[in-house]
């Protein structure tokens, strides 16, 4: 980014998290990208990662090698709300079966998603979405994303690679992780400020999809801040381009 001369930057970035709802007519379709100075974020292997993920208030209430009913009373805790109170995204797979239903013996609601973990972590930092934790598998990349997410907006995360086979060990090992297994913190993701935005593609549960009004693209991001603090709206309509000229 930019022509050489300033800081240099690791960036992670999805061009389109969630194709299948985006093909569909479904929700929760993002573009979402995340940067830190050179250095700051993890590189991690095309692995699948089992996450936990809780937004503000619940710093520091959760410990995936603890069984999901202790992780929700000790959020609920933290939130000061019954554990009936919370709200769980988790996606819809055949592998979460055990989890889901680990999870409604607890009694708490869950939210099924089809396709995309980021924007279900980037929902918890935003309390009119509803959600307050994020658990289960997902991929590793958009979990680096999703820790950078909590650093800036004040969340928190724990993760660990799920090893399936030798060709996966094989990719962890080349990354660097000699034990896959071990178990990842937000300071194990990010180190230094960072800065997330991810833009709607569809409407979801913090984001408006895009929208066409009058001849312009009406587009709805959200930008998170570690060095400010901060989590921003940005609603901005796009004329369109008449020419190559005009990019």
């Amino acid at each position: 980014l930019g022509d050489g001369t300033e800081e240099r930057l690791d960036v992670v970035g999805i061009p389109l998290e969630g194709t299948v709802p985006c093909a569909s007519g479904g929700p929760n379709a993002l573009s979402v990208v995340a940067a830190a100075r050179e250095g700051g974020l993890l590189d991690v292997p095309a692995v699948y990662m089992d996450k936990i993920v809780v937004g503000p208030g619940a710093e520091g209430a959760i410990d995936i090698e603890a069984p999901p009913a202790d992780n929700l009373a000790r959020v609920a805790k933290a939130l000061g709300i019954e554990i009936g109170e919370l709200t769980v995204a988790v996606l819809d797979r055949p592998r979460h079966r055990e989890l889901i239903r680990e999870l409604r013996a607890c009694g708490t609601r869950i939210r099924l998603i089809g396709d995309g973990d980021v924007s279900a972590a980037l929902a918890t930092l935003v309390p009119e979405s509803g959600l307050d934790m994020l658990m289960g598998i997902g991929g590793a990349i958009q979990g680096v994303i999703s820790a950078a997410a909590m650093h800036s907006g004040g969340g928190d995360m724990q993760a660990r690679l799920v090893v399936r086979d030798p060709a996966d060990r094989r990719r962890a090992q080349e990354a660097g992780f000699e034990d896959p297994a071990r178990v990842l913190r937000l300071d194990d993701f990010v180190a230094g400020d960072t800065i997330v935005a991810a833009t709607g593609v569809t409407p979801g549960d913090s984001l408006k999809g895009v929208r066409f009004r009058a001849g312009r693209a009406v587009t709805h991001s959200m930008v998170v801040r570690s060095e400010t603090a901060s989590l921003r709206f940005i609603e901005a309509y796009h004329r369109p381009l008449e020419s190559p000229a005009d990019v």
